[in-house]
């Protein structure tokens, strides 16, 4: 769909434009970065971490992590030594994967860095094109046009980029008809200090019932307020329980 398209996105004011490929030539402000096709089509971009050298890292508009890494990338350059961690699942279509939560302190996209991208590195990686993958919430720290057919990727830094979310509550979360239900329990997290588990279900959420329009709205950013929350869980056995969220990676 985007073949021969010139895409603009406005994310700060949730709007974009598109006009025909070589449309844009980028003016005072903007960089091009090269846009290239991994082995199964992805859309890759070269991208480094902690001032690591360039690597090829997924663009990836539709995943909702601002940055994950291939464990073997992350073990090689001991990203991990030193930096608070804990644990997360991630759910696709081949199910729920389970990965590390970590906060890396620098990436760069471009000539930008970006300074604490909550990151994910999951226990397996498919990708043989690429060791990382960039998403959505670090995306929209920039002002993008998208140009696929010319392989250029135009990059200029968003006078108000959106807030890259940190998970303060430590749930993995599926959302049912009526009922959120928890897949996971993070290490070290409010939820696993307050006893909860794998099976347990959350009804409602400071009064409010879980239903269809949970996503839909601003009812799902609970998890992501500032540490310190209380916030007050309807379980699947009708108790309210306390959570207090916090810092735990």
């Amino acid at each position: 769909m985007l073949a021969e398209r010139c895409v603009a996105f406005d994310f700060a004011n949730r709007r974009l434009s598109v006009g025909a490929t070589g449309g844009f030539a980028g003016e005072k402000g903007w960089e091009r970065v090269s846009l290239i096709h991994g082995s199964n089509r992805e859309l890759l971009v070269d991208a480094s971490v902690m001032d690591l050298a360039n690597m090829p890292m997924v663009f990836d508009l539709g995943s909702s992590t601002a940055l994950m890494l291939a464990p073997s990338y992350v073990s090689d350059h001991r990203l991990l030594q030193g930096v608070r961690q804990s644990t997360a699942a991630i759910g696709g279509i081949d199910g729920i994967t389970s990965a590390t939560t970590f906060i890396t302190d620098r990436v760069k996209l471009g000539k930008v860095p970006i300074r604490a991208a909550p990151t994910l590195s999951p226990t397996t990686w498919l990708s043989t094109s690429a060791v990382g993958s960039i998403g959505l919430p670090l995306i929209a720290q920039f002002d993008v046009v998208l140009d696929v057919s010319a392989g250029q990727l135009w990059l200029r830094p968003a006078q108000r980029g959106l807030p890259m979310l940190e998970d303060h509550s430590g749930f993995g979360l599926a959302l049912t008809k009526d009922e959120l239900h928890v897949v996971h329990v993070a290490k070290n997290s409010p939820a696993a200090q307050s006893g909860w588990g794998v099976g347990d279900g959350i009804l409602a959420i400071n009064g409010r019932d879980i239903d269809s329009s949970y996503t839909f709205d601003h009812h799902w950013r609970w998890r992501f307020m500032k540490p310190g929350t209380i916030v007050a869980l309807k379980d699947h056995l009708g108790r309210t329980r306390d959570l207090c969220l916090a810092d735990y990676y």
